[in-house]
This record gives C-alpha cells, sequence and structure tokens, in this order.
C-alpha cells in the first residue's frame, strides 16, 4: 500500500502520478511508517499490568496519547497499537488504584 509524500493519500500501485495532488513520479511516493511511540504505548502498557503498575501505566498513558497524535499524520499508522496501550495504561492505574485503597482501608 502506497501514500503520497505530499498529501498522505493512498496511491493505487498501477498510478505513477497521485489522483489527488498530481505530484509525480512513484518514486516520490512514501510507505507507511509505524510509529514508535504506539509501539512504546503497547509495550509499557502490558509491563503496567502486571510489574510496578503505577511507572507504566502513567508510562503508557502518555505515549498513548503522544502515539495517537503521531498516527494522525501522513505516512504514519499504528493509532490502533496507540488507543491499545491508552487503555491497558488505564485499566492498569485504575487496578493499582483499587487495590491501594482496598489494602490501605483493610489495614
Amino acid at each position: 500500500m502506497s501514500f503520497c509524500s505530499r498529501c498522505g493519500k493512498e496511491i493505487p500501485e498501477n498510478a505513477r502520478y497521485c489522483p489527488n495532488c498530481g505530484r509525480g513520479d512513484r518514486r516520490e511516493v512514501a510507505e507507511q511508517r509505524t510509529s514508535g511511540m504506539a509501539v512504546a504505548s503497547l509495550v509499557t502498557g502490558i509491563i503496567g499490568i502486571f510489574l510496578i503498575p503505577i511507572i507504566f501505566s502513567l508510562l503508557a498513558i502518555i505515549f498513548g496519547s503522544v502515539g495517537i497524535n503521531q498516527a494522525s499524520r501522513p505516512g504514519i499508522k499504528s493509532h490502533g497499537m496507540a488507543v491499545a496501550g491508552l487503555v491497558l495504561g488505564i485499566i492498569g492505574l485504575v487496578g493499582d488504584i483499587i487495590f491501594l485503597v482496598i489494602w490501605f482501608t483493610i489495614y
């Protein structure tokens, strides 16, 4: 799947020019890249569920927010990965807060 480096719209494989903006030869067509922040968000979100939830879950929320912002740019994909990391971060953080509230009310 190819995308125009100028406007970010998808270009058919057999097209020499972008049908949207008219940009030239296929050598100028940019492939989509994966957002590093989206990957970091997913990894820290998974780790945050099991180890040190306060730290890793907060990192997953931050990285997920930045990854979603990056995924809205042309040529960058992985919006779903950033959302998954953000959700895992929120689940880990809420779970940790519930655990701490229960822990301190019992003891």
